[in-house]
């Protein structure tokens, strides 16, 4: 019985780790995503920069 009880709460704290682990995928995929936004955006301002100061 008590073997028992010992695996299911070792089952239970693998999921949880599983769950974690999911999470934090799901955050760090979230923080690529608006870094990637964030370059595409000063490459724009960037370029626009360059632009004005040319046609100066």
């Amino acid at each position: 019985m008590f073997g028992a009880v010992a695996k299911d709460s070792r089952v239970s704290g693998a999921r949880k780790r599983v769950q974690d682990a999911l999470e934090a995928e799901r955050l760090a995929d979230k923080a690529l995503s608006d870094a990637r936004k964030k370059v595409h955006a000063a490459k724009e301002q960037s370029k626009q920069l360059e632009r004005e100061a040319f046609k100066e």
